[in-house]
């Protein structure tokens, strides 16, 4: 039985909030993509999934990294900011306000109608909307604020922010709109707040350590003396992470999934082909941890490839051999099950060739 000192298990039900950390960090990684100011909406789109996807996470190793980097981008309050100024600014365009009729019963619990914007969005006051799906008007008594629950400090920090902001937020920032007129004017202010804000490439780049985590957990799976099939399942994402680093980071990942790797089944290799032979066995054991079918297999080989976005020629290497293994599932029902270019040889006996084909090549690796 191998073992490892680091839990890289990572488990079904978290698979989808690793692949949205591969998916932002491939969208706004170091070495992808300087963050401007006309980042903010979607770059703030991402942190609302990420955050909606952390209860899934097991892994330690990955719920570390959620939690890095929230703590990164809210070491002060102006990351919070600039997410409540978005997130008004959603409200206004989302929702088309107007008074109450003077007969109009008040919702229960919302007592007060019309006073500000600002007031109906943090849940104060209501007023009268036509919704997207209705030609009718009705009571809105609800807000669109979102106080995330999650990761921990980034819920502190947007807390804490609405907590100072709720009864006065400082015009800088919000212009409350407290005449039902007022919400073309509103529109107009806080997109120019937010097209404006300097700070904000600052305020992304503080969350660069976390691609120096993931850097030296690269050089830690590459010097272990052997790995367990999960944890060679942990370091295909890894690597694919990896390459939304820097210039420098794609190419240690190029020089380690090039890596001539060799076992008894398939001789001059390459580690990046082996290490994905050796997932998707991981995957299909039925008496293993997932149990996945051939469709599975596949339906999981579309997913990954669809998180990898950088153009690097390291990303672009394991994106082919991900397609590689895909036409050999989709030819081979069987696969890899059994193998069509070994039939002989059991899938027992595959798992250990490549695992210790695996570890002979990492030990060649000078990173």
């Amino acid at each position: 039985m191998r073992a490892n000192a680091n839990n890289y298990k990572l488990r079904a039900e978290e698979l989808e909030a690793v692949r949205m950390l591969l998916n932002f960090e491939g969208t706004y990684g170091g070495g992808v993509k300087k963050v401007s100011a006309a980042d903010i909406g979607n770059y703030f789109t991402y942190t609302i999934w990420l955050k909606n996807l952390y209860p899934q996470l097991k892994n330690a190793i990955f719920k570390g990294w959620f939690d890095q980097y929230f703590t990164l981008i809210t070491d002060n309050d102006e990351m919070a900011k600039a997410y409540m100024v978005w997130q008004f600014l959603h409200f206004l365009n989302e929702r088309d306000i107007s008074p109450p009729p003077p007969d109009a019963d008040p919702p229960e619990g919302f007592p007060t109608p019309f006073v500000s914007y600002w007031d109906i969005f943090i849940g104060n006051s209501w007023g009268w909307e036509t919704p997207w799906y209705a030609s009718d008007r009705h009571i809105m008594y609800y807000t669109t604020l979102d106080i995330p629950s999650n990761p921990p400090k980034w819920n502190t920090s947007v807390q804490t922010l609405f907590n100072t902001w709720k009864t006065n937020p400082p015009a800088a920032y919000i212009s409350q709109g407290k005449n039902i007129s007022d919400r073309g004017t509103l529109l107009t202010a806080e997109s120019t707040i937010l097209n404006n804000w300097a700070a904000f490439p600052a305020l992304a780049a503080k969350g660069l350590p976390l691609w120096t985590s993931q850097s030296d957990m690269v050089k830690t799976m590459v010097a272990e003396t052997v790995l367990a099939e999960e944890a060679y399942f942990f370091m295909l994402h890894l690597l694919i992470v990896a390459c939304t680093g820097t210039v420098a980071e794609q190419e240690k990942v190029k020089k380690i999934i090039d890596t001539k790797t060799t076992s008894i089944e398939y001789s001059n290799d390459t580690f990046i082909n082996q290490l994905i032979y050796s997932n998707l066995m991981y995957l299909a054991d039925p008496l293993g941890d997932y149990g996945w079918t051939n469709p599975q297999l596949q339906s999981f080989i579309t997913s990954l490839q669809s998180v990898i976005i950088s153009s690097d020629t390291a990303s672009a290497a394991i994106k082919a051999s991900l397609q590689r293994s895909m036409k050999i599932l989709v030819s081979s029902s069987a696969y890899p099950m059994n193998d069509p270019y070994c039939p002989s040889i059991g899938f027992s006996t595959r798992v250990a060739d490549t695992l210790e084909a695996l570890d002979a090549a990492r030990k060649t690796m000078s990173i």
